[in-house]
């Protein structure tokens, strides 16, 4: 199942919904926790709060009033909390790929090995089927590979997005150093 690259590029403004849509359905547990994390920065109850008193929500893309920017020490707790556990997902899975990757490597080179030296001993008709079928398995490596690449750059992305809504929301500045951190891992 590959990232259709269609649904990546279109309306970024869903990009949770994006995230969802386009990663494949067995990695989706390892994926940054992207919509829990703008929902401990959303305010749900701020808004509201803000609702009743003035008639408009922080979505109804209406000057925001101070009151809708404030973040409670408690909803901050909770977006570190599963933006920890995000990060803990992603590298657990990293620490997987890699394992699964260096595995499959060495295999495909045993298998180009023994491939190579059966085409020399039998000639060339008589190991075409196997070559095809390493061919084949290599090529599945490289996608699988790709795949690997894309979901990774897709979560840094999402790091990226919901460091930039923290900072927004909270009037901090931690994005770029955590964004450094993570690559750090």
């Amino acid at each position: 199942q590959r990232i259709d690259h269609y649904k990546y590029s279109a309306a970024m403004v869903e990009f949770g919904k994006t995230l969802n849509e386009v990663v494949k359905r067995d990695w989706r547990c390892h994926a940054v926790a992207y919509i829990e994390l703008k929902r401990c920065l959303s305010g749900e109850n701020d808004d509201k709060q803000l609702k009743n008193r003035t008639g408009a929500s922080a979505d109804d893309h209406s000057v925001h009033t101070e009151s809708s920017f404030k973040v409670s020490e408690e909803q901050k707790d909770e977006f570190f909390r599963i933006y920890d556990d995000s990060i803990q997902r992603l590298i657990h899975f990293y620490e997987d790929r890699l394992e699964w990757s260096v595995e499959e490597k060495n295999s495909l080179e045993v298998a180009v090995e023994k491939g190579i030296s059966q085409t020399e001993a039998e000639g060339q008709s008589s190991s075409s089927s196997s070559l095809s079928f390493l061919i084949h398995r290599v090529t599945d490596y490289s996608k699988d590979l790709g795949l690997v690449l894309e979901f990774l750059d897709l979560n840094a992305t999402a790091f990226s997005k919901i460091l930039k809504k923290y900072d927004k929301r909270t009037g901090s500045l931690l994005r770029e150093s955590k964004l450094k951190e993570l690559k750090g891992q």
